[in-house]
Protein backbone atom coordinates (compact mmCIF):
# COMPACT_ATOMS: atom_id res chain seq x y z
CA UNK A 1 0.00 0.00 0.00
CA UNK A 2 1.47 3.19 -0.89
CA UNK A 3 2.20 5.50 2.31
CA UNK A 4 1.16 9.31 1.55
CA UNK A 5 3.64 11.68 3.39
CA UNK A 6 1.33 12.04 6.65
CA UNK A 7 0.76 7.90 6.41
CA UNK A 8 4.84 7.45 6.36
CA UNK A 9 5.15 9.71 9.23
CA UNK A 10 3.23 7.55 11.13
CA UNK A 11 4.91 4.84 10.03
CA UNK A 12 7.86 6.43 11.01
CA UNK A 13 6.53 7.21 14.66
CA UNK A 14 5.57 3.52 15.05
CA UNK A 15 8.96 2.49 13.85
CA UNK A 16 11.13 4.67 16.13
CA UNK A 17 8.39 3.50 19.11
CA UNK A 18 8.68 -0.23 18.67
CA UNK A 19 12.53 -0.12 17.63
CA UNK A 20 12.65 -1.57 14.53
CA UNK A 21 14.02 0.17 10.97
CA UNK A 22 13.05 0.85 7.76
CA UNK A 23 15.16 0.01 4.98
CA UNK A 24 15.08 2.68 2.34
CA UNK A 25 15.80 1.17 -1.26
CA UNK A 26 17.28 3.13 -4.01
CA UNK A 27 15.57 2.36 -7.16
CA UNK A 28 16.53 3.59 -11.07
CA UNK A 29 15.63 0.69 -12.69
CA UNK A 30 11.38 -1.09 -12.61
CA UNK A 31 13.29 -4.37 -11.67
CA UNK A 32 14.60 -3.35 -8.47
CA UNK A 33 11.77 -1.67 -7.77
CA UNK A 34 9.22 -4.35 -7.57
CA UNK A 35 11.95 -6.78 -6.23
CA UNK A 36 12.36 -4.60 -3.08
CA UNK A 37 8.60 -3.84 -2.38
CA UNK A 38 7.48 -8.19 -3.10
CA UNK A 39 10.27 -8.26 -0.52
CA UNK A 40 8.63 -5.89 2.12
CA UNK A 41 5.06 -7.64 1.18
CA UNK A 42 6.54 -11.20 1.51
CA UNK A 43 7.78 -10.68 5.11
CA UNK A 44 5.10 -8.07 6.25
CA UNK A 45 7.49 -4.59 6.38
CA UNK A 46 7.18 -1.22 5.54
CA UNK A 47 9.56 0.47 3.10
CA UNK A 48 10.76 3.79 1.44
CA UNK A 49 11.37 3.55 -1.87
CA UNK A 50 13.51 5.94 -2.96
CA UNK A 51 13.94 8.00 -6.35
CA UNK A 52 17.22 10.28 -6.96
CA UNK A 53 17.67 12.79 -9.65
CA UNK A 54 20.28 10.77 -11.84
CA UNK A 55 17.68 7.75 -11.46
CA UNK A 56 14.58 10.39 -13.31
CA UNK A 57 16.92 11.39 -15.92
CA UNK A 58 18.45 7.96 -16.81
CA UNK A 59 14.63 6.60 -16.95
CA UNK A 60 13.80 9.84 -19.19
CA UNK A 61 15.94 8.19 -21.78
CA UNK A 62 19.10 9.36 -23.87
CA UNK A 63 17.17 10.32 -26.50
CA UNK A 64 15.62 13.08 -24.62
CA UNK A 65 19.48 14.18 -23.26
CA UNK A 66 20.68 13.73 -27.03
CA UNK A 67 17.62 16.16 -28.39
CA UNK A 68 18.36 18.75 -25.67
CA UNK A 69 15.28 18.44 -24.08
CA UNK A 70 15.70 21.11 -20.81
CA UNK A 71 16.51 18.95 -17.56
CA UNK A 72 13.63 20.17 -15.20
CA UNK A 73 11.14 18.22 -18.30
CA UNK A 74 13.52 15.31 -18.39
CA UNK A 75 13.26 15.10 -14.56
CA UNK A 76 9.38 15.47 -14.42
CA UNK A 77 9.42 12.65 -17.60
CA UNK A 78 11.71 10.19 -15.55
CA UNK A 79 9.58 10.88 -11.64
CA UNK A 80 6.58 10.26 -13.50
CA UNK A 81 7.60 7.06 -15.04
CA UNK A 82 8.92 6.10 -11.66
CA UNK A 83 6.88 7.09 -9.23
CA UNK A 84 3.73 5.39 -11.20
CA UNK A 85 5.43 1.89 -11.28
CA UNK A 86 6.10 2.16 -7.97
CA UNK A 87 2.88 3.29 -6.61
CA UNK A 88 1.25 0.82 -9.07
CA UNK A 89 2.98 -1.86 -7.17
CA UNK A 90 2.76 -0.47 -3.51
CA UNK A 91 -0.62 -0.57 -4.04
CA UNK A 92 -0.95 -4.02 -5.57
CA UNK A 93 0.60 -5.52 -2.35
CA UNK A 94 -1.44 -5.15 0.74
CA UNK A 95 0.87 -6.85 3.76
CA UNK A 96 3.22 -3.96 2.99
CA UNK A 97 3.51 0.30 4.02
CA UNK A 98 5.81 1.95 1.25
CA UNK A 99 6.41 5.23 1.03
CA UNK A 100 8.47 7.07 -2.07
CA UNK A 101 11.22 9.62 -0.95
CA UNK A 102 13.39 11.78 -3.48
CA UNK A 103 16.72 11.37 -2.03
CA UNK A 104 19.88 13.78 -2.41
CA UNK A 105 19.22 17.23 -3.54
CA UNK A 106 21.13 20.07 -3.33
CA UNK A 107 19.24 23.59 -3.27
CA UNK A 108 20.28 24.42 -7.02
CA UNK A 109 17.57 26.79 -8.63
CA UNK A 110 16.48 23.65 -11.01
CA UNK A 111 16.32 21.42 -8.45
CA UNK A 112 13.98 23.43 -6.43
CA UNK A 113 11.99 23.55 -9.47
CA UNK A 114 11.38 20.06 -9.71
CA UNK A 115 10.84 19.98 -5.80
CA UNK A 116 8.35 22.58 -6.27
CA UNK A 117 6.79 20.74 -9.28
CA UNK A 118 6.58 17.35 -6.92
CA UNK A 119 5.21 19.25 -3.97
CA UNK A 120 2.36 21.10 -5.62
CA UNK A 121 1.32 17.48 -7.41
CA UNK A 122 1.90 15.58 -4.21
CA UNK A 123 3.95 13.13 -6.43
CA UNK A 124 5.53 11.60 -3.23
CA UNK A 125 6.02 11.15 0.40
CA UNK A 126 9.26 12.99 0.97
CA UNK A 127 12.34 14.49 0.23
CA UNK A 128 16.07 15.11 1.12
CA UNK A 129 16.41 18.72 0.75
CA UNK A 130 20.41 18.51 0.70
CA UNK A 131 22.10 21.61 1.67
CA UNK A 132 24.83 20.30 3.92
CA UNK A 133 27.29 21.86 1.57
CA UNK A 134 26.78 25.15 2.65
CA UNK A 135 27.63 26.84 6.04
CA UNK A 136 24.69 25.82 8.50
CA UNK A 137 22.65 29.08 8.95
CA UNK A 138 21.76 28.80 4.95
CA UNK A 139 21.06 24.83 5.39
CA UNK A 140 18.82 25.62 7.64
CA UNK A 141 17.28 29.20 5.73
CA UNK A 142 17.36 26.18 2.69
CA UNK A 143 15.87 23.58 4.17
CA UNK A 144 13.16 24.82 6.36
CA UNK A 145 11.57 27.03 3.25
CA UNK A 146 11.24 23.66 1.69
CA UNK A 147 9.76 21.96 5.01
CA UNK A 148 6.82 24.57 5.32
CA UNK A 149 6.00 23.95 1.71
CA UNK A 150 5.82 20.08 1.79
CA UNK A 151 4.16 20.13 5.55
CA UNK A 152 1.44 22.33 3.81
CA UNK A 153 1.12 20.00 1.33
CA UNK A 154 0.59 16.61 3.19
CA UNK A 155 4.73 15.88 2.89
CA UNK A 156 7.49 15.43 5.00
CA UNK A 157 11.34 16.33 4.96
CA UNK A 158 14.81 14.96 5.67
CA UNK A 159 17.55 17.43 6.33
CA UNK A 160 21.50 16.40 6.97
CA UNK A 161 24.09 18.38 8.53
CA UNK A 162 27.77 17.13 7.97
CA UNK A 163 29.13 15.07 5.22
CA UNK A 164 29.24 11.42 3.81
CA UNK A 165 32.44 10.02 2.15
CA UNK A 166 31.94 9.58 -1.32
CA UNK A 167 29.50 10.18 -4.12
CA UNK A 168 25.78 9.86 -4.50
CA UNK A 169 24.25 11.21 -7.48
CA UNK A 170 26.03 15.09 -8.24
CA UNK A 171 26.15 14.98 -4.29
CA UNK A 172 30.40 14.66 -3.42
CA UNK A 173 32.64 14.97 -0.31
CA UNK A 174 36.44 13.84 -0.63
CA UNK A 175 36.01 13.89 3.65
CA UNK A 176 34.00 12.72 6.19
CA UNK A 177 32.45 15.70 8.47
CA UNK A 178 30.93 14.29 11.13
CA UNK A 179 27.61 15.54 12.60
CA UNK A 180 27.98 17.64 16.04
CA UNK A 181 25.25 17.06 18.21
CA UNK A 182 24.47 20.91 19.00
CA UNK A 183 24.73 21.74 15.34
CA UNK A 184 22.02 18.97 14.93
CA UNK A 185 19.61 20.47 17.41
CA UNK A 186 20.01 23.74 16.09
CA UNK A 187 18.69 22.79 12.76
CA UNK A 188 16.03 20.25 13.32
CA UNK A 189 14.89 22.90 15.60
CA UNK A 190 14.98 25.56 13.03
CA UNK A 191 13.95 23.66 10.39
CA UNK A 192 10.81 21.19 11.30
CA UNK A 193 12.20 18.55 9.08
CA UNK A 194 10.96 15.07 10.14
CA UNK A 195 14.35 13.11 9.42
CA UNK A 196 17.42 13.93 10.17
CA UNK A 197 20.49 12.47 8.63
CA UNK A 198 23.52 12.27 11.09
CA UNK A 199 26.99 11.67 9.66
CA UNK A 200 28.93 9.38 11.86
CA UNK A 201 31.46 8.04 9.42
CA UNK A 202 29.86 5.43 6.48
CA UNK A 203 30.67 6.66 2.86
CA UNK A 204 28.52 6.25 -0.47
CA UNK A 205 29.81 3.84 -2.63
CA UNK A 206 31.64 0.43 -2.20
CA UNK A 207 33.40 0.33 1.58
CA UNK A 208 32.20 -2.92 3.54
CA UNK A 209 33.16 -0.95 6.18
CA UNK A 210 37.07 -1.04 5.52
CA UNK A 211 39.26 2.09 6.47
CA UNK A 212 36.07 3.95 8.27
CA UNK A 213 36.14 5.77 11.47
CA UNK A 214 32.48 5.18 12.48
CA UNK A 215 31.54 6.45 15.89
CA UNK A 216 27.76 5.44 15.93
CA UNK A 217 27.39 7.02 19.34
CA UNK A 218 26.85 10.55 17.75
CA UNK A 219 23.35 9.02 16.32
CA UNK A 220 22.42 8.73 20.01
CA UNK A 221 23.84 11.72 21.39
CA UNK A 222 21.96 13.52 18.69
CA UNK A 223 19.01 11.67 19.41
CA UNK A 224 18.98 12.16 23.01
CA UNK A 225 19.66 15.69 22.85
CA UNK A 226 16.71 16.21 20.46
CA UNK A 227 14.39 13.73 22.76
CA UNK A 228 15.62 16.26 25.50
CA UNK A 229 14.52 19.64 23.80
CA UNK A 230 11.21 18.04 22.84
CA UNK A 231 12.33 16.84 19.31
CA UNK A 232 11.80 13.07 20.01
CA UNK A 233 9.14 12.53 16.91
CA UNK A 234 12.16 12.95 14.40
CA UNK A 235 13.87 10.02 13.11
CA UNK A 236 17.54 9.33 12.76
CA UNK A 237 18.84 8.60 9.31
CA UNK A 238 21.69 6.45 8.58
CA UNK A 239 23.14 7.12 5.06
CA UNK A 240 25.98 4.78 2.91
CA UNK A 241 24.59 1.87 4.83
CA UNK A 242 25.39 -0.12 1.72
CA UNK A 243 28.30 -3.28 2.68
CA UNK A 244 28.03 -2.64 6.92
CA UNK A 245 28.12 -5.42 9.03
CA UNK A 246 24.77 -6.82 10.24
CA UNK A 247 26.54 -6.20 13.90
CA UNK A 248 26.90 -2.87 12.65
CA UNK A 249 23.59 -2.08 11.15
CA UNK A 250 22.12 -3.59 14.85
CA UNK A 251 24.68 -1.39 16.62
CA UNK A 252 23.28 1.65 14.80
CA UNK A 253 19.54 0.24 15.11
CA UNK A 254 20.27 0.28 18.84
CA UNK A 255 21.95 3.77 19.37
CA UNK A 256 18.24 5.00 17.63
CA UNK A 257 18.96 5.01 13.56
CA UNK A 258 15.76 3.63 12.35
CA UNK A 259 15.99 4.85 8.15
CA UNK A 260 19.16 2.50 6.60
CA UNK A 261 19.75 4.15 3.05
CA UNK A 262 20.55 1.26 0.59
CA UNK A 263 21.66 1.52 -2.70
CA UNK A 264 24.93 0.01 -4.12
CA UNK A 265 24.63 -3.62 -2.44
CA UNK A 266 21.72 -3.72 -5.24
CA UNK A 267 23.77 -2.72 -7.69
CA UNK A 268 26.71 -5.33 -6.70
CA UNK A 269 23.78 -8.01 -6.65
CA UNK A 270 22.79 -7.13 -10.51
CA UNK A 271 26.13 -7.38 -11.13
CA UNK A 272 27.07 -10.31 -9.72
CA UNK A 273 24.06 -12.03 -11.32
CA UNK A 274 25.29 -10.07 -14.87
CA UNK A 275 28.87 -11.64 -14.85
CA UNK A 276 27.97 -15.13 -13.45
CA UNK A 277 25.40 -15.50 -16.37
CA UNK A 278 27.41 -14.45 -19.06
CA UNK A 279 30.51 -16.65 -17.42
CA UNK A 280 28.20 -19.82 -17.64
CA UNK A 281 26.46 -18.83 -20.99
CA UNK A 282 28.77 -16.96 -23.33
CA UNK A 283 27.84 -19.37 -25.63
CA UNK A 284 24.48 -18.31 -26.14
CA UNK A 285 25.67 -15.36 -28.16
CA UNK A 286 28.76 -15.76 -28.83
CA UNK A 287 30.52 -19.00 -30.97
CA UNK A 288 32.55 -21.66 -29.19
CA UNK A 289 36.03 -22.24 -30.84
CA UNK A 290 35.90 -25.52 -31.54
CA UNK A 291 32.37 -24.77 -34.02
CA UNK A 292 31.95 -23.48 -37.63
CA UNK A 293 29.63 -20.52 -38.06
CA UNK A 294 27.25 -23.20 -39.95
CA UNK A 295 27.73 -25.72 -37.12
CA UNK A 296 26.95 -22.46 -34.75
CA UNK A 297 23.44 -21.16 -33.98
CA UNK A 298 22.85 -18.30 -30.93
CA UNK A 299 20.15 -19.85 -28.40
CA UNK A 300 17.25 -17.33 -27.81
CA UNK A 301 16.10 -19.40 -24.23
CA UNK A 302 19.22 -17.50 -23.25
CA UNK A 303 19.60 -14.50 -24.38
CA UNK A 304 16.08 -13.54 -23.74
CA UNK A 305 16.56 -10.30 -21.69
CA UNK A 306 13.89 -11.62 -19.55
CA UNK A 307 15.38 -14.98 -18.32
CA UNK A 308 18.31 -12.81 -16.69
CA UNK A 309 16.08 -10.13 -15.64
CA UNK A 310 14.06 -13.00 -13.52
CA UNK A 311 17.21 -14.33 -12.05
CA UNK A 312 17.97 -10.53 -10.80
CA UNK A 313 15.03 -10.11 -9.76
CA UNK A 314 14.91 -13.03 -7.50
CA UNK A 315 18.87 -11.89 -6.31
CA UNK A 316 17.78 -8.59 -4.97
CA UNK A 317 14.46 -9.82 -3.51
CA UNK A 318 16.34 -12.24 -0.75
CA UNK A 319 18.65 -9.02 -0.46
CA UNK A 320 16.06 -7.07 0.40
CA UNK A 321 14.06 -9.62 2.52
CA UNK A 322 17.76 -9.86 4.45
CA UNK A 323 17.61 -6.46 5.31
CA UNK A 324 14.30 -6.02 6.32
CA UNK A 325 15.52 -9.14 8.41
CA UNK A 326 18.41 -6.98 10.30
CA UNK A 327 17.05 -4.23 11.24
CA UNK A 328 14.24 -6.49 13.14
CA UNK A 329 11.34 -4.75 10.95
CA UNK A 330 9.04 -8.29 9.75
CA UNK A 331 5.65 -8.54 10.77
CA UNK A 332 5.47 -4.87 11.84
CA UNK A 333 4.26 -3.01 9.09
CA UNK A 334 1.90 -0.44 9.79
CA UNK A 335 -0.50 -1.35 7.42
CA UNK A 336 -1.04 -4.53 8.71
Amino acid sequence: MYLNGERLAEALKKAKREKYGLIASNVAHVTIARAVIQAADKVGADKIVQISLGACEHVAGQHAKATEVPKIERLKLGAKVLVNTIKEYADFYKNCGIGIHLDHTPPTDENLQFVDWLIDNKMISSILLDASELPLAENIKATRKVAEKAKANGMILEGEVGRVLGQEEDTISAETVYTKPEEALQFVSGTGVSMFACCVGTNHGVSKGRDQELQLGLIKECDDLLNANGLGHVGMVLHGASGLSTETVQAALATGAFKFNKDTQYQLDWAGVMVDYSLKNYDMIVRPFHTTPEEYMEDKKRFDPRKIDALIEKAIQKQAEFMINEVHAVGKSSVL
